[in-house]
C-alpha cells in the first residue's frame, strides 16, 4: 500500500519517490527506471519514515556517482535498433503495435524477440524501457535458470529455491537464506563470463552467507578469473543499459 509519494533532487535531477508498505521487516530501497521507492513494515510510525527519507537521501547520491547514467534517458536505447544481443546471441527486434489497446506482450522464436506494444506507447520510449525489460525476464527465466542449475552442479551441489531475474540497478545478483538467488536482468547484457561470475558468487552465498574469507576463496575456488571478472563489471558495468 501507498503511503506517501514526494520528489527528491539529485545532482539536479528530480527522482520521484513512492513509499509504501511491505510483508518485511526492515526498510528497504529501490531504485529503477529513475523512480526510488521505500518499502518500509506495515508497522511503521512517523520516526521510521523519518529515518529511511534521510537514508534515501544518502543512499542515492552514491548510486549516482557509481552508475550516473542510470539517472539518465539514454539518448539511444537498445530497443531504437534493430537487434539486440542477449547471453552472446544476437536476436532481430520486432515490435508489433496492438491498434486494439491490451497489453505488452513479448516472446522468442528462434533468432527474433518479438513485442506487441499497444499503440499508444509505440513512441514513449520511457515506458518501453521500464516494461520491455520485465518481458525479457519472463522470456529468459527458463534459459537463466538452466544456467545457474548447471554450474551449481559443477560446483556447490546445493539446495537451490526459486531462481528469477528481475529489473534491479542496485546489484547484481542476491542469494537468500531460503536460497533463492536472483540474478540483475542488465546480465543478459554482459559476456557470459561475467553472468557466469555473478551465478558462483550468489551460489557460493549457500555455504557462506556473509563476504568473509572463506567465501571469498570459495568463490575464487571455482572462478579462478575471479579479480578480473569483479573489475570488469566494476569498470564496464555501468554500459550494461537498456
Amino acid at each position: 500500500m501507498i503511503i506517501d509519494q514526494y520528489t527528491i533532487d539529485i545532482n539536479d535531477i528530480a527522482i520521484p519517490v513512492v513509499i509504501k508498505t511491505s510483508t518485511g521487516r526492515n526498510i528497504r530501497f529501490g531504485f529503477r527506471q529513475r523512480k526510488a521507492t521505500i518499502s518500509v513494515p506495515s508497522t511503521f510510525n512517523k520516526a521510521m519514515l523519518e529515518t529511511a527519507r534521510q537514508h534515501l537521501a544518502q543512499w542515492l547520491p552514491k548510486v549516482y556517482l557509481k552508475s550516473p547514467e542510470l539517472f539518465h534517458i539514454p539518448q539511444t536505447s537498445v530497443f531504437q535498433k534493430d537487434s539486440i544481443t542477449l547471453l552472446e546471441k544476437t536476436y532481430r527486434l520486432n515490435l508489433v503495435q496492438n491498434q486494439t489497446g491490451g497489453s505488452f506482450k513479448g516472446k522468442k522464436s528462434g533468432d527474433t524477440i518479438q513485442f506487441e506494444i499497444p499503440a499508444n506507447y509505440a513512441d514513449n520510449l520511457e515506458v518501453l524501457q521500464e516494461v520491455i525489460p520485465k518481458l525479457l525476464n519472463k522470456i529468459f527465466a527458463f534459459e537463466v535458470t538452466q544456467r545457474v542449475l548447471r554450474i551449481n552442479e559443477k560446483t556447490f551441489k546445493s539446495k537451490i529455491g526459486k531462481v528469477t531475474l528481475r529489473s534491479v540497478v542496485s546489484r547484481w545478483g542476491s542469494c537468500t537464506s531460503q536460497n533463492n538467488i536472483m540474478l540483475s536482468n542488465r546480465l543478459l547484457l554482459a559476456p557470459l563470463e561475467i553472468l557466469d561470475h555473478v551465478i558462483i558468487h550468489e551460489l557460493a552465498h549457500t555455504v557462506h552467507m556473509d563476504h568473509s574469507f572463506k567465501f571469498w576463496r570459495l568463490v575464487a575456488q571455482h572462478d579462478p578469473d575471479m579479480r578480473r571478472h569483479h573489475h570488469w563489471l566494476k569498470k564496464k558495468g555501468n554500459t550494461l543499459v537498456f
